[in-house]
């Protein structure tokens, strides 16, 4: 029996020519990638501006994006990486901390609107302190929320008070008044613009 024949060529995937970045992204939605699947016949890429419009951009795109949300000055514009024939999409966060970049990996079911994942990053916050973002302590607390659409996602408890109102309460790091802020802002401010995406 003939193979059909297609339009599009099907480009085989050389696992050294895909970049770390979307490996890793690949990674932490729990999907693999394997010899003679292409990226982008797993992978959707896209970016999200500050009044949520999405648009699909290329995969250069997408990972420059993902770059700089670790840069000192990061974009308004987030990339999105959506994985094929799941609802799975990973939104990746950029803001500023209390000494430099902070940045979050977020998993989330684009149908439920529930969060499956998340993970957090920083480059000078201090040990002790601010870079406990990144103990899975904290981390835990945000999973399995479901993403507000038209309030804060998230509120954080400080010392025994509110700091930040929102659906979800979150315990703040001690000792991180800064950082714990920044982090749970910069998730609702990115969260807030999945509104059109995920209605």
């Amino acid at each position: 029996m003939a193979k059909p024949v297609t339009d599009e060529p099907v480009q085989e995937v050389v696992m050294s020519q895909v970049p770390a970045e979307i490996l890793e992204l690949i990674k932490f939605a729990d999907t693999t990638l394997s010899e003679g699947t292409g990226v982008e016949q797993l992978v959707l890429f896209k970016e999200i501006d500050a009044k949520g419009t999405v648009q699909t951009v290329d995969s250069k795109t997408a990972v420059n994006l993902y770059k700089r949300m670790m840069s000192p000055k990061t974009p308004d514009t987030f990339p999105l990486f959506e994985i094929k024939n799941t609802d799975k999409t990973i939104l990746v966060l950029g803001g500023k901390g209390y000494e430099g970049p902070i940045w979050a990996k977020v998993l989330i079911d684009k149908n439920t609107r529930e969060i499956l994942k998340i993970e957090f990053g920083h480059q000078f916050e201090s040990e002790g302190y601010g870079a406990a973002i990144t103990n899975s302590s904290f981390e835990k607390q945000f999973l399995g929320a479901k993403i507000g659409l038209e309030a804060n996602t998230f509120g954080l408890q400080q010392g025994g008070r509110e700091v930040i109102k929102g659906n979800q309460p979150i315990d703040g790091i001690s000792g991180a008044t800064v950082t714990g802020n920044k982090v749970v802002e910069l998730l609702n401010e990115g969260l807030l613009r999945l509104k059109e995406y995920t209605e």
